[in-house]
């Protein structure tokens, strides 16, 4: 049970981020953000459980932890290099769709490691796309009353990263 509980928080805190990512996202709808993420979420993460589930469990959870959490590193790194002042984040210029297709794969593995199937990765599909949606609600209300937008669009890095931590220990 505490195991699933810990999954479920990174999965809505990683939404929430993403969500605000999103929002500060200059050239891209709200609409077709969530959409293309809540899909590859669901996509990789399920090929990910799947594999794990008919192959051999040779990877232990807490190695797939570390590599989860490294993997967010790089995931927070690429986006702090796609940020442009005036274009908000740009996902086209850096590899940040590929770090987030291994990092929900790997999710995928480590819950078909630990047993989950099928209405457990559809139930975080789920959860993942409602707190996107929750993040993209939170961050355009966050950028609405600030007036620095430079220093609000690193809001939800700070948001993952704190998750990222929580995730090695």
């Amino acid at each position: 049970m505490g195991f699933a509980f810990m999954v479920a928080a990174f999965v809505f805190v990683l939404g929430a981020a993403i969500g605000g990512i999103v929002a500060t996202m200059k050239f891209v709808p709200p609409i077709l953000g969530l959409s293309v993420f809540s899909i590859s979420f669901f996509f990789f993460a399920y090929v990910g459980m799947f594999l794990a589930l008919i192959g051999p469990n040779w990877l232990g959870l807490r190695f797939l932890d570390i590599v989860i959490a490294m993997c967010s590193f790089l995931f927070i790194i690429a986006l702090f290099r796609s940020y442009h002042p005036t274009c908000g984040y740009r996902p086209r210029v850096s590899p940040v769709g590929f770090i987030a297709a291994i990092l929900f794969f790997l999710m995928g593995v480590q819950w078909g490691t630990a047993g989950f199937g099928t209405f457990f990765t559809l139930g975080m599909a789920i959860l993942f796309t409602g707190s996107v949606f929750l993040g993209i609600l939170l961050y355009n209300t966050i950028l609405g009353w600030l007036r620095n937008v430079y220093i609000a669009a690193f809001l939800p890095l700070i948001s993952f990263l704190f998750i990222a931590v929580l995730k090695l220990i």
